[in-house]
């Protein structure tokens, strides 16, 4: 069995509000229209947002997984949330990037527990041996709460030289199951950077992390801290509730005004001493991010299907 890891101290962040476009001519409905990856089965019988779901409640219990989505997809999300405490969804009145994306669940979660430890999932990811990713990602948690100031990024161990993956470069080895140092981000290499990466014992990104709140709302505090005072001006502690649409005035008012920013490029690349990076065990993952990708990680449990 996993080593499970249900603190309530420890909350989940679902981000679920991607509009997958380069997937858009295999996620599609019986009506024929595109639907986003993450309420995709693929003729698996489970949603890739389900399977998150599922994950997140490894380290976190079901009250403490808060899942981001985006008010264009809501034909999509009550059905895949329903028994989800409706504070625990957050909706986004349009979707201004991965950094906005991130931040407004932070800065919730702020309002009602600024001493949480917090896990950051994607989903839109395949993971093949859910109990090696599920260690892991404990062991994360555990680390990262005893920090004040530092995130813990999940790098997983290459099977390949990958172009179109980004690549963390982390400091000297260390002992199994112990975070290094970040030294540097390397973003979809050429094929001979790719090849000396993965000889020289880098690792994929997965944009899976774990840290103190205070220790993520730092790291825009250094890299985007106008973005953070926005935010921290327009979200307030009663949540951002599916019936209240896109949460209010002053959120959809910020919004209006954003621009798109990658939390990946615009704020982990610019903080990297705030980081470390933990090595996690082949566990089959992928970023289902190309009809390559899917069809090679579907080809394993079903043929991939192109309705929903």
């Amino acid at each position: 069995m996993a080593e499970n890891r249900r603190d309530n101290r420890t909350w989940a962040i679902v981000l679920a509000g991607g509009d997958g476009r380069r997937l858009h001519q295999l996620s599609v409905g019986l009506d024929g229209r595109p639907v986003p990856k993450q309420y995709c089965g693929f003729g698996t019988g489970r949603s890739l947002l389900q399977r998150t779901l599922a994950r997140a409640e490894r380290v976190a219990s079901a009250d403490c997984v808060v899942t981001v989505v985006d008010r264009s997809h809501h034909s999509w999300w009550p059905a895949e949330l329903d028994g989800q405490p409706l504070d625990n969804i957050m909706v986004q009145p349009a979707n201004r990037g991965t950094a906005a994306g991130v931040l407004l669940p932070l800065v919730e979660l702020w309002w009602r527990d600024p001493d949480a430890t917090v896990v950051i999932l994607p989903s839109d990811h395949g993971v093949r041996d859910e109990e090696v990713l599920g260690r892991a990602l404990s062991h994360a948690v555990d680390e990262a709460s005893r920090s004040s100031d530092e995130v813990v990024l999940l790098g997983m161990t290459p099977s390949s030289p990958e172009t179109g993956y980004g690549w963390i470069v982390p400091d000297a080895h260390s002992a199994d199951g112990q975070s290094r140092r970040v030294r540097y981000f390397f973003e979809k290499p050429d094929a001979g950077v790719a090849e000396a990466l993965f000889l020289g014992g880098a690792l994929w990104s997965s944009f899976l992390m774990a840290g103190r709140l205070g220790a993520l709302l730092g790291l825009y505090r250094q890299a985007l801290p106008q973005l953070l005072d926005a935010f921290l001006g327009s979200v307030r502690p009663r949540g951002t509730r599916p019936d209240a649409g896109d949460g209010g005035d002053a959120l959809h008012s910020l919004y209006g005004n954003l621009d798109a920013a990658d939390f990946s490029r615009h704020v982990l690349e610019a903080a990297t001493e705030r980081l470390r990076v933990m090595a996690v065990p082949p566990c089959g993952w992928s970023d289902l991010g190309t009809p390559e990708r899917l069809a090679a990680f579907f080809t394993w449990m079903a043929p991939p299907s192109i309705v929903v």
